[in-house]
């Protein structure tokens, strides 16, 4: 029996996908379509077909994954992220480790990219021995139009659905959506359409009483929930939800927690709200991530005038220094300084990211941690 690990080519998607929707399929038990779910993942190239490891066995694909770059920017700092996901292997092959074979291969593969962090969805004990742990959070909000204010008064807004050919408008969106504080690159208009269809979603434009662009929309099939949104002010996207909400009745939506007024608006006025962690995630640079992250928080929190030294085990020390919204963060060794605090790895996602300050408060370092990770949805490949 030949094994070969192998890195798969345009020509070898005619086996990719099936393989990846009769795997999940059986997993999910419903029908699974990767070709509608990840438009921008199913792609007939050496590109997207390039980012996928495989396993073949006597000439036959038997396992693979993919680990997909994605470039983001966090309050003006490059960050490369990279997803690790669509981990299948065939039914004829299961109980063979290729799955630990080919996460294996993943973790080389981030490295070898110099990627800065890793986000995967999946059964937490399964891949903390990968590096990776629960961290970060959204805020999901469900809005029902019996529980909706009717005295206020609110922007109005109309909607459009975009399709490809509608270059201006969307070109518009994707700028907007690229000015945002946090945010993954999609540098051109294919990657950027294909992202807002994953997962069945729809794009629709946000119009103004003028008939102006003032944001966007991705929504599901029901219109119940809103994947992703973007506008132009805080009083648009209040327009934006209370137009959308008079349509659908009831509204599924999550906010990252930088998003400040926006998550005030609708804690106020929505029929319930629950924190909950977005992805898995595995930070490889930790200075530098962190460091992000603090510059974000700082976008919306005046900071105490404090240090804090942070031994992570297998990594070394990190210096946090802040006063009001100036922040820093640097590795510490050559400091030759006794930590304030030591945390193994696992420990440190939940120090510094969340969701709960449970552990910074009780390590003293609640007044500058948790940092606002998060993830959009959409941004998954």
């Amino acid at each position: 029996m030949a094994e070969e690990i192998v890195r798969l080519t345009k020509d070898d998607y005619d086996e990719l996908i099936p393989l990846l929707n009769e795997t999940f399929a059986r997993a999910r038990n419903r029908e699974v379509d990767f070709e509608a779910s990840l438009p921008k993942m199913c792609r007939r190239t050496d590109e997207s077909m390039g980012k996928h490891i495989g396993i073949r066995v006597d000439g036959r694909l038997a396992a693979a994954l993919g680990v997909y770059p994605l470039p983001a920017q966090v309050a003006g700092v490059d960050l490369l992220f990279s997803t690790v996901g669509n981990v299948a292997t065939h039914p004829d092959f299961a109980g063979r480790g290729y799955m630990s074979v080919l996460l294996n291969e993943a973790m080389k593969e981030l490295e070898a990219i110099g990627a800065d962090g890793s986000r995967l969805g999946g059964k937490r004990d399964r891949y903390q021995r990968y590096g990776y742990d629960c961290a970060g959070w959204v805020t999901a909000y469900d809005l029902d139009i019996a529980q909706w204010p009717r005295k206020k008064e609110f922007k109005s807004i109309h909607f459009e659905e975009m399709t490809r050919e509608d270059e201006g408008p969307l070109e518009w969106c994707r700028r907007l959506n690229q000015a945002s504080l946090f945010h993954v690159r999609r540098d051109n208009l294919d990657d950027f359409f294909d992202t807002m269809r994953a997962w069945k979603h729809t794009p629709f434009a946000a119009l103004d009483e003028n008939g102006m662009l003032v944001g966007y929309l991705c929504a599901s099939q029901d219109h119940q929930e809103i994947a992703e949104i973007c506008y132009d002010s805080q009083e648009t996207f209040e327009g934006m939800i209370h137009a959308w909400l008079q349509e659908s009745q009831k509204l599924h939506i999550c906010l990252m927690p930088h998003q400040i007024e926006e998550n005030r608006f609708l804690t106020k006025y929505s029929a319930s709200f629950a924190m909950q962690v977005p992805s898995q995630f595995k930070i490889c640079n930790w200075e530098k991530v962190v460091g992000a992250f603090l510059r974000l928080k700082a976008t919306y929190t005046a900071f105490p005038p404090a240090a804090l030294l942070i031994e992570i085990e297998g990594y070394g020390q990190l210096l946090l220094e802040t006063e009001g919204r100036m922040t820093r963060c640097i590795r510490g060794e050559k400091l030759n300084c006794k930590p304030d605090i030591t945390v193994s790895e696992q420990e440190a996602h939940q120090l510094f990211f969340g969701p709960s300050p449970m552990l910074a408060d009780l390590l003293g370092a609640g007044a500058i941690l948790p940092l606002p990770l998060s993830w959009n949805n959409q941004d998954r490949v």
